[in-house]
């Protein structure tokens, strides 16, 4: 009888007992949460999306053009990491960019 209870009901978002910050489950349920935000114009969202094309992170392919585009939505939005990390691969020549120093 308990297994079917357990079927029926969704589990619940794993949160930190310490901070109350939500512990996500999959990476499939990160990049949902990204995108919505993304799609919202949120800054910080759109720079770790970049990232998460840059590195390949929750499981998407490394797409570092992709990742500049990004990027530079970000920067454009407002985001200082965006901006900073922009200034890394123009520095070093990363991400498909041409070093400019």
């Amino acid at each position: 009888r308990s297994r079917d209870l357990e079927r029926e009901v969704p589990p619940l978002p794993v949160v930190c007992p310490f901070c109350r910050i939500t512990l996500w489950r999959s990476d499939e349920e990160v990049l949902s949460l990204l995108r919505k935000r993304v799609e919202l114009k949120d800054p910080y969202a759109t720079c770790e999306l970049a990232f998460a094309y840059g590195f390949g992170w929750h499981g998407l392919p490394i797409d570092q053009e992709r990742c500049i585009v990004l990027l530079r939505e970000a920067a454009d939005l407002g985001c200082p990491r965006a901006s900073y990390r922009l200034g890394l691969c123009h520095d070093f020549g990363e991400m498909g960019l041409e070093q400019n120093k």
